[in-house]
């Protein structure tokens, strides 16, 4: 059984506009998206973790990467662990 959920709390104080870099550091940086698993009582552990590259959502169209599936790994498996929708 799968379970979706569609919730997640984001934190839009820092938008990119306001991000001054160098432009080889904007062409080598990159937003890292992790999905953890929560338990309450234990510790919570990585499900997966995916990346854009800052330039590549800049280079789209009115720089937004919306309705894009990535796939979760994690470092030490190379497998695909989930995907996630942004």
């Amino acid at each position: 059984l799968e379970a979706r959920g569609s919730l997640a709390p984001w934190n839009e104080h820092s938008t990119w506009p306001h991000i001054w870099l160098h432009p080889k550091e904007f062409d080598s940086s990159f937003v890292e998206f992790k999905v953890y698993a929560r338990h309450w009582f234990t510790r919570n552990y990585l499900i997966g973790k995916a990346t854009l590259q800052l330039s590549y959502i800049n280079k789209r169209q009115h720089h937004l990467c919306a309705r894009r599936s990535l796939q979760l790994r994690r470092d030490e498996s190379p497998a695909v662990a989930g995907t996630l929708t942004v």
